[in-house]
């Protein structure tokens, strides 16, 4: 008899739910091996936290322990409407308070053409060459060129329009910018120095081709000469330099920025004052209160972080992922022990506490900030309590401790947290190939049980139609019996 279709048919059997709650049996390791999965995946995932909380607090530390975050300068200014200042690169600033006048602001020479000369940007003015030179105009309407400028020479064609003038000229790059301003009297074309200051002023002289460079007519009306018999164009604005006093000294600067009146400290005048405005210069008080401000809540994250992870909770009856872990709970001790320990590097400052990081109750730190403001006046101690560099008992400024701890946490070769992950890697590699391997047994089991009661169905199955010829066979032959 051929093999049945569907196991169970012949028998009567429940093959299929037979072999599902064998096989069930077989799964429960399997089960039990995904349920330590998700548990190393979840201790894998706040092994990143901690990874990520630890990187916080290195970052901050390394800012307390560098010398430099002490070292750092800064200017303010007491009106910043009217002045503003920067340290200058190169040189180291000059410490102190400096007033600062503005007398005027530096300005570029303006200059435009005759009222109605034009009507519209179309007209053409004539022909012949514009030389822009860029210089400074001195006492007597002498033009003394800029040293190292070049004239630039611009060749206009006798059906150039006024608008088309305007495009050569700012194509020329000569230091000069164009531009067309309609007004009453129709269009004026205005010529502006691209840069502040008195030594960028500008001298337009014309080669008319109708032979005559100073009348009123062609190309000669877009000259600016006052030293020539009739300029054509007018002065509007002046160039010149903006003017300032330091401490009452007289200083000037092409443009609005004084580079140079103050050793290490740039400014930029900003308007003409009626009352002097004062420069600060000092140390820069304000870029280590932030990098304490910094440090003490990345070890807050921190530590808050750990002590969550390291408890079990009586009312939730919940643990932490890391609760019983001797490695993290030895690192929430590290951090504890750091924070109320002492050095020797200075005599003003010997703790954390006594720049005004102290320890709360609930192991968290928080700034005083009387005590920070004292130590923020003596930035020196301040900075050997943090920074000093010492292989002696107790000598070692605490900020390094800190950085040197969270580096040696951190190191990728030897870390305590980085082998934590690489562990915790193993152990799920290991854990799906164990997974993989019972779930090619328990293939093979169903197959085989599969097997073995499709096996017994069938004979089941031949049984039961034996059975059922025997009897069949029996009532025929008591019928036959009864008949005889």
């Amino acid at each position: 008899m051929a093999g049945l279709s569907s196991p169970g048919i012949g028998s009567g059997l429940d093959v299929n739910s037979i072999v599902t709650q064998l096989v069930s049996l077989e799964r429960r390791p399997i089960q039990n091996l995904q349920v330590k999965a998700a548990t190393l995946q979840t201790r894998l995932s706040g092994v990143g936290q901690l990874q990520g909380a630890l990187a916080g607090l290195q970052d901050a530390a390394k800012k307390l322990a560098t010398p430099g975050t002490y070292e750092a300068m800064s200017v303010t200014s007491s009106d910043s409407t009217s002045v503003t200042a920067a340290l200058a690169s190169g040189s180291a600033p000059a410490l102190g308070s400096f007033s600062i006048g503005v007398t005027s602001l530096a300005a570029g020479q303006t200059l435009v053409s005759g009222s109605g000369q034009f009507t519209a940007p179309t007209q053409t003015v004539g022909s012949g060459t514009l030389t822009l030179s860029l210089g400074e105009w001195q006492p007597g309407n002498v033009f003394a060129p800029k040293s190292g400028s070049t004239p630039a020479t611009v060749s206009i064609a006798a059906g150039d329009s006024l608008s088309t003038i305007r495009d050569k000229i700012n194509a020329a790059n000569a230091g000069v910018s164009a531009s067309l301003v309609t007004d009453a009297s129709g269009v004026r074309l205005s010529l502006q120095s691209t840069s502040t200051g008195a030594v960028n002023a500008f001298r337009v002289t014309v080669a008319d081709d109708d032979g005559i460079n100073t009348d009123g007519a062609g190309l000669s009306r877009l000259a600016y000469d006052p030293a020539s018999a009739s300029p054509q164009m007018s002065r509007t604005i002046a160039a010149a330099d903006a003017v300032a006093t330091v401490n009452g000294i007289e200083v000037k600067s092409a443009s609005n920025v004084f580079t140079g009146a103050l050793q290490g400290v740039s400014f930029t005048a900003r308007k003409v004052t009626t009352s002097n405005v004062n420069l600060n210069v000092g140390k820069d008080t304000a870029s280590v209160r932030q990098a304490v401000n910094g440090f003490v809540s990345a070890y807050n994250t921190l530590s808050k972080f750990l002590s969550d992870q390291t408890k079990y909770d009586p009312a939730t009856k919940q643990a932490g992922i890391f609760q019983g872990n001797g490695a993290v709970v030895g690192i929430l001790n590290q951090l504890k022990s750091r924070t109320v320990e002492s050095t020797t590097s200075s005599a003003t400052f010997n703790t954390l506490s006594s720049m005004g990081i102290e320890v709360q109750r609930d192991g968290t730190l928080q700034v005083a900030s009387a005590k920070l403001d004292r130590a923020l006046n003596n930035l020196d101690e301040m900075k050997t309590a943090m920074t000093a560099s010492s292989s002696a008992p107790g000598a070692a400024g605490l900020g390094r401790r800190f950085q040197t701890m969270t580096d040696s946490l951190l190191a990728v070769t030897g870390g305590a947290v980085p082998n934590m992950t690489k562990s915790l890697q193993s152990q799920l590699e290991a854990n799906q190939k164990d997974q993989s391997r019972y779930q090619q047994r328990v293939a093979a089991v169903e197959k085989r049980l599969r097997a073995e009661y499709s096996s017994l169905d069938t004979t089941i199955s031949k049984f039961n139609s034996l059975n059922s010829y025997v009897s069949q066979q029996m009532t025929m032959l008591q019928k036959s019996s009864s008949n005889n």
